[in-house]
């Protein structure tokens, strides 16, 4: 009887990590399209998007800076573009960056929010702020972590070698949208 209880227990032991695995971010959040959206040697893409903000020339604009909203392609199609509006921010002391993707491989509706860990690109990790991220999670119906959003997902992958080149002692705030409702996209 005892052995039953001790197997009926490792069982229990067993789903529950199972469970806890599902359910949260990996440690380490590994990128999808280094080396085809971007090249996936640090040297060459530190001297590419370095480039690219050196020849980059947007208007100043007067007061703070909130938001900016950036192409999301490979470098090759949207690299000059990106830029531009990285260019505006460049030295800027920003902490903690939200950065909102659309869904590209994953139909769902509501916000994916990445709970913790770190974004990898071949420049380094980046970690995500889960501090800010518990504040909106499951606050509403439709906001939670799923992480098949973020399985094959490029539009916030390609931000990453950007704000490492434009911004230093940062963390990011990873968000892919889906198909959203009003009441979802106010309390992000």
């Amino acid at each position: 009887m005892l052995n039953n209880r001790i197997l009926i227990l490792l069982f229990v032991i067993w789903i529950f990590g199972i469970f806890c695995h599902l359910s949260y971010a990996q440690t380490v959040k590994e990128p999808n399209v280094a080396g085809t959206f971007y090249p996936d040697d640090p040297k060459k893409l530190s001297k590419l998007v370095d480039d690219l903000l050196d020849k980059a020339d947007p208007q100043p604009l007067s007061g703070e800076i909130f938001g900016l909203i950036c192409a999301h392609a490979g470098y090759d199609f949207s690299g000059e573009v990106a830029a531009g509006g990285y260019k505006l921010i460049k030295g800027k002391p920003y902490k903690t960056v939200v950065i909102l993707g659309t869904s590209h491989h994953y139909p769902f509706s509501g916000a994916s929010v990445y709970p913790e860990g770190v974004f990898n690109t071949p420049l380094g990790g980046i970690k995500v702020d889960s501090e800010f991220t518990k504040k909106i999670l499951n606050k509403d119906p439709e906001v939670h972590f799923i992480p098949e959003a973020f399985k094959l997902e490029h539009s916030i992958e390609v931000q990453l070698p950007f704000l490492q080149r434009a911004l230093a002692g940062f963390s990011i705030v990873p968000i892919v949208l889906g198909d959203c409702s009003f009441s979802c996209c106010h309390c992000l």
